[in-house]
């Protein structure tokens, strides 16, 4: 028996489905089902059954899915203090992320970091929230950044709030909304607007949706994409607009600029959250770097939508 034969278990024991245990570990259908009937073979007993809801344990399976979780979590802790016991780990972060974090605040947290530990190793990993969450119970990532609320309970992890970063505007700089004054979210109910997928930013996607709601506008998108960045690319097109958090500076290459927006005042609320039993110092670290960044956009943001107020 190998450690990966308890890992498929347990995907298959909580998704009920081997489809989504499949998708969840990141193999075919096929091969789970061959190491659960293997596994099944080795121990002797029927640890799953299908039905027409799913799968559903026995009592064999039950009681194995409670220590096969209990070894699971054993490993990982020897995997995690070996780890940070190594020589090089001082100078390593593993870090996720999903894209409306890595928009607002990865990369500027990340510089910030970088000039204080100029050897310091990154290695960044930018996926969907769900799958942010399950690379850092699995252990693949130390820390991610996302935002609040999570899209996943977390037990026995740490969420440490960063900073509610203002939301903005994302338009094409030939667009006519693309002047200096803030817009206002009733007149982005007259222009074609770029929705993405839940999917790809909970978070954001239900704070613009509850906007819109509150002053009063029906919204109604013109173009839909799967996620943030090929919004962007339909909004760079001048197909329509669309909001993201402040902080992000398109390249001028990308025949985007972003504006503020004028109230109600709109926010994302940004986290970092690791295990508990996994904490190192770069953790620390970035935390306070990602702090002092969004400090940063949020002060600046506010500051250029007062100007622009006062100059209207």
């Amino acid at each position: 028996m190998e450690m990966r034969h308890l890992r498929y278990f347990v995907a298959l024991a909580e998704e009920k489905n081997f489809r989504r245990a499949a998708e969840r570990l990141g193999i075919a259908q096929p091969p789970l089902s061959r190491q659960i009937r293997g596994l099944e073979s080795e121990l002797g007993c029927r640890l799953a059954v299908r039905t027409p809801r799913g799968v559903e344990l026995t009592p064999a399976g039950r009681a194995f899915l409670e220590q096969a979780r209990v070894t699971l979590v054993e490993a990982q802790r020897a995997i995690d203090q070996a780890r940070v016991a190594a020589p090089e780990a001082a100078e390593r972060l593993v870090l996720g992320c999903e894209a409306a974090a890595d928009m607002a605040i990865v990369g500027r947290a990340l510089a910030r970091l970088a000039r204080s530990h100029p050897t310091m190793r990154i290695e960044l990993h930018e996926q969907p929230p769900a799958e942010t969450l399950r690379a850092l119970r699995a252990g693949v990532t130390q820390a991610v950044v996302i935002a609040l609320p999570p899209s996943d309970p977390m037990p026995d992890v740490t969420i440490e709030r960063i900073a509610d970063v203002p939301l903005c505007l994302a338009v094409a700089t030939g667009h006519r909304l693309a002047g200096p004054q803030p817009v206002s979210w009733r007149r982005l109910g007259d222009a074609p607007f770029v929705m993405f997928a839940r999917e790809a930013a909970p978070a954001l996607h239900d704070t613009i949706v509850t906007t819109f709601r509150e002053v009063g506008v029906v919204l109604r998108p013109r173009h839909r994409a799967t996620d943030l960045a090929s919004a962007l690319t339909l909004v760079a097109a001048g197909l329509g607009v669309t909001v993201v958090p402040s902080g992000w500076h398109p390249p001028r290459s990308f025949g985007l600029t972003c504006r503020p927006l004028r109230p109600p005042a709109t926010s994302l609320a940004f986290a970092v959250a690791y295990r508990r039993d996994a904490s190192t110092p770069f953790i620390t670290r970035f935390v306070e770097a990602a702090r002092a960044v969004t400090a940063v956009i949020t002060a600046t943001a506010r500051t250029r939508a007062r100007t622009r107020e006062v100059a209207s």
